[in-house]
């Protein structure tokens, strides 16, 4: 029988509509990045040491939760690998758990025995794959042991229900969520001796960071495009900055303000200088004329400046009265007072330098920077003289997609966290003698 001409052509759009729902449904497919193929745990001189390898480069947020201590890890487009190579605990972590909180997302929970935040978190290549490395902090000398119940007692392991996430505050549920498995055999710990412990035991103060976050009150700062203020920026990030500052042992955080009221710019110094500050760190959000200007900035005290204010602080007599590197100028001739402030400034101007490309260093990991450099200004604020500041230019404002990012919580958590990196691996290699952290990490070469 010999088929219609009209036939044909039905037959010839029925196959065409089918191709292009084929079509539709392969691409609407999600496509994901890579995978999660092992986690490893190593012991370090200061705790414990995780990496996270990936088939391929991905976006990741940290979320810290409490009651009992976790640490998630998330990673965007991305999924786990049926195959992934997942280790047992070992020093602050006892176990470590996966799961999706949506298809699109891959997420490792590490059940801590103490809340502690991560640090140095950097992405290394090997292999020609990626690799997230951070640091837990934690006593090597007795890990953590897990003892787990026979393996007929092991429960499959089911969703706990909905959690809340620092980055968006809306509840998502996975196979394994943030928190632990309900109706399980308990396990039994060893007791765990934690960094905080060692410094404990050794004594010694913890390292005071005063963090200030610019602007306020009447005073706004910067607008954003969407009509956002650089005073609520910064404020939101250095509330984040000294939570992970407090989370860290041998660290305490100082805030020169906590809510929205204004402070005169040398007073917020002047805080810094009478808590007795290790480092000062005043955050801001930067703005430009132009919508495209972008990048995170770092500054620090311009030599010039320094060099004029050394002549006003000698000048004024309250502040002669004053110590200054721990050396009280009052009872010292011009040339003595003079030569003192000068030691006192060129140290401080030294470990601002070197923190601040520390926390350039933590910055270039999580995004652009404006510049490949630290940057020098004539800044109020940084004109303290025995107290390292820095002064931190989040990003653009002024930019709306990095606007859009300032306002992001979990962007904020990111931003602190780089600063923290920066801040922790400067002390860590020079800690000031006396503090729990010389107590820690010795003489730095750890």
């Amino acid at each position: 029988m010999v088929e219609s001409p009209r036939v044909s052509r039905e037959v010839h759009v029925l196959l065409k509509w089918i191709v292009g729902v084929s079509c539709a449904l392969f691409c609407a497919m999600p496509l994901y990045a890579g995978e999660v193929s092992q986690v490893r745990l190593s012991q370090t001189p200061t705790g414990t040491q995780a990496e996270i390898t990936l088939t391929e480069n991905a976006d990741y947020t940290f979320i810290e939760l409490k009651d009992p201590a976790r640490l998630v890890v998330d990673f965007k487009d991305t999924t786990v690998s049926a195959r992934a190579r997942i280790p047992s605990g070992k020093g602050v972590i006892t176990t470590i758990r996966t799961g999706a909180p949506s298809p699109d997302v891959a997420r490792i929970v590490f059940d801590l025995s103490e809340s502690v935040t991560p640090l140095n978190a950097r992405f290394e290549t090997r292999a020609g794959k990626r690799v997230l490395v951070f640091d837990l902090p934690g006593d090597e000398d007795t890990p953590a042991v897990a003892v787990k119940p026979p393996p007929e007692a092991m429960p499959t392991v089911k969703p706990a229900g909905p959690i809340v996430g620092i980055a968006t505050g809306e509840p998502s549920t996975s196979a394994v969520d943030a928190t632990p498995p309900k109706n399980t055999t308990p396990t039994v710990q060893a007791p765990v001796r934690t960094v905080a412990d060692v410094a404990k035991r050794a004594g010694g103060r913890p390292l005071l960071i005063a963090i200030d976050a610019g602007h306020g009150g009447q005073d706004t700062g910067a607008r954003g495009a969407s009509g956002s203020m650089e005073k609520h920026i910064t404020l939101a990030v250095a509330k984040k900055l000294a939570a992970q500052i407090n989370a860290t042992p041998g660290m305490r955080a100082y805030l020169t303000r906590d809510s929205d009221f204004f402070i005169p710019l040398a007073q917020r110094y002047q805080r810094a200088r009478a808590k007795k500050a290790d480092m000062f760190v005043s955050v801001h959000a930067d703005a430009f004329t132009s919508p495209s200007a972008s990048g995170s900035s770092v500054f620090v005290l311009s030599r010039r400046g320094a060099s004029s204010q050394a002549a006003r602080w000698l000048a004024d007599q309250e502040n002669a009265a004053d110590l200054v590197g721990g050396v009280r100028l009052k009872d010292k001739d011009n040339s003595l007072a003079s030569v003192l402030l000068d030691l006192s400034q060129s140290a401080t101007q030294r470990a601002s330098e070197e923190i601040g490309a520390q926390v350039l260093r933590g910055l270039k990991d999580l995004g652009k920077t404006h510049k490949g450099e630290i940057e020098r200004a004539n800044f109020v604020v940084l004109r303290s003289p025995d107290v390292p500041s820095i002064l931190v230019e989040t990003a653009f404002i002024s930019n709306p997609e990095e606007e859009r990012r300032l306002l992001n919580p979990a962007y904020q958590e990111q931003l602190a966290r780089a600063v923290l990196n920066g801040i922790h691996t400067y002390f860590k290699r020079q800690p000031p003698p006396g503090t729990q952290y010389a107590s820690i990490y010795g003489d730095g070469r750890r």
